[in-house]
């Protein structure tokens, strides 16, 4: 690695424009826009290991007893530990000699160091953050939908991962009748099996959430249209119910519970071939007892430890770190960025509700 090939572009515009980025990633400003952002909590790991302590969170009921009578000793708690190490998250993009001969025609033109700063630095520092930004939603969405993190190598160039954060099989359930979407699918009454079962066991399901197909499954069942009826006064609705009907008369009806529909596609490259990917595992209800669902543990980049000289650094975020570089034969201008983190959830107050299994 060598010193940018526009050191004087970088020493004026690195450290304002990066800062820039760190103030919209970490400040107010800017509405948040990723899952994990809204439902994770971050945890430093000098280690660069995760860890999560569980325990079953049944409150037993003191017994009523009679006077200078010993106190009723009860079971404790079962305590589990699951822990691993961090994966690191890393991305690259370069501009390449066609590149860097437009970019070396703009020195000429006193006028145009603001639109080399934004095409040397502003727009690949961002998107390079973005995109570790990007891998981090990917693992929260699919780790609440399915209790497990899986990376495979088709998806990914490196190396594949796959963690469980052991899901309990008596957090799963499966459609009690038919699958949803077919004739005589009970989805309302499926729902509120999940809840019962989760309050049996001392826990409120506060939110629910699932791919847009399946919100559309319950709320154009014939239940999710007699719910809404309900809900708007009328005898029946030989109609499907709006989204808006649908999800108003749900929370009207479960105390408030959200049903929150999760449409978010991640782009991931390999070999040059893009591909669409939806990390929220398709037919799968996610319930939820609290608004943060477990954390983003990570750590230190090796980079912020082990800086290469004549690399330029900036930390737009705790757990990414964005470099800018040259490497020559061929001549290249790089801009990169990396961490380590792991959307660790509190799977206790998980339960998933597999629609198209019946169980």
């Amino acid at each position: 690695m060598n010193t940018s090939l526009f050191i004087e572009i970088i020493q004026k515009f690195w450290a304002s424009i990066t800062n820039e980025l760190r103030n919209k990633y970490n400040g107010e400003r800017e509405a948040k826009t990723y899952f994990y952002e809204r439902q994770l909590r971050d945890v430093y790991s000098p280690t660069l290991k995760w860890d999560q302590l569980s325990m079953d969170r049944a409150i037993v009921a003191a017994d009523v007893v009679a006077l200078d009578s010993e106190k009723p000793l009860k079971s404790r708690p079962v305590l589990k530990k699951a822990n691993g190490n961090i994966p690191k998250i890393a991305i690259t993009r370069y501009k390449d000699e066609k590149d860097l001969v437009g970019l070396r025609s703009l020195l000429f033109d006193p006028n145009s160091e603001n639109e080399i700063a934004r095409q040397l630095i502003a727009e690949p520092a961002d998107a390079v953050a973005r995109g570790v930004k990007e891998r981090i939603e990917y693992m929260h969405l699919q780790t609440i939908s399915t209790g497990m993190c899986v990376v495979p190598d088709a998806e990914n160039v490196g190396t594949g991962i796959r963690v469980d954060f052991g899901l309990e099989a008596s957090h799963k359930f499966g459609a009690s009748k038919i699958a949803w979407g077919e004739d005589g699918a009970t989805p309302i009454s499926d729902v509120l099996r999940v809840i019962s079962a989760a309050a049996d066991k001392g826990y409120v399901i506060t939110r629910i959430m699932s791919d847009r197909a399946t919100f559309n499954q319950a709320r154009n069942s014939a239940e999710g249209r007699e719910l809404v009826a309900g809900f708007l006064g009328l005898d029946s609705l030989n109609r499907a119910a709006s989204s808006a009907n649908f999800i108003a008369a749900f929370a009207d009806e479960n105390g408030g519970v959200v049903w929150e529909v999760v449409d978010r596609a991640v782009i991931v490259e390999k070999n040059g071939k893009r591909t669409p990917v939806r990390p929220f595992a398709a037919g799968i209800v996610s319930f939820l007892t609290m608004d943060q669902v477990g954390t983003l543990q990570y750590g230190a980049s090796i980079e912020d430890t082990f800086p290469t000289e004549g690399v330029t650094y900036s930390k737009v975020a705790p757990y990414i770190t964005v470099m800018q570089y040259s490497k020559t034969d061929p001549k290249r201008e790089w801009t990169a960025a990396e961490g380590f983190a792991l959307p660790v959830p509190d799977v206790d107050g998980i339960f998933l509700l597999n629609t198209q299994e019946a169980r």
